[in-house]
């Protein structure tokens, strides 16, 4: 018999089993941590999503409420929009300042009615703002 015989041969005691246990251990705590990082980031980015939908459906509702002109001085309109994907919109258009001449003029017979559009934006998972938005109108003094 040419070769090492079983008996001439280095007894093994297990330390590749161990170290391959251990690095498996290391590299599954790794991928736990990375799918729950990816998780949270996914979660985070919604959130963002949700609330940028939110501001967008109040703008888009100051932007309706300007075309659709002044409310009367005596009464504020109240408006209701839906954007769906459950993105909702509701703004309140007010009389606020009593007549004034406009900035900038120095003509008598003109002044001007200030209104204040407050619109509150919602979105999914109830994200919300609310944005402000004021305008003139200018009118014949004494109208």
């Amino acid at each position: 018999m040419n070769g090492p015989t079983l008996s001439s041969m280095p007894r093994q005691r297990g330390a590749a089993l161990i170290i391959g246990l251990v690095l498996l251990l290391v590299l599954t705590v790794f991928a736990i941590s990375g799918m729950s990082r990816a998780t949270l980031e996914l979660t985070l980015a919604g959130n963002t999503q949700y609330s940028e939908n939110a501001f967008q459906a109040a703008e888009s509702a100051i932007e309706a409420e300007l075309v659709a002109g002044a409310a009367t001085p005596t009464a504020p309109r109240t408006s209701a929009f839906s954007f769906g994907d459950s993105t909702t919109a509701a703004s309140t258009v007010t009389f606020d300042a009593t007549r004034l001449a406009p900035p900038g003029y120095s003509l008598t017979e003109y002044q001007s009615d200030h209104y204040l559009i407050n619109a509150t934006g919602v979105g999914g998972k109830n994200a919300s703002t609310t944005n402000e938005q004021g305008f003139f109108v200018v009118v014949p003094n004494g109208f």
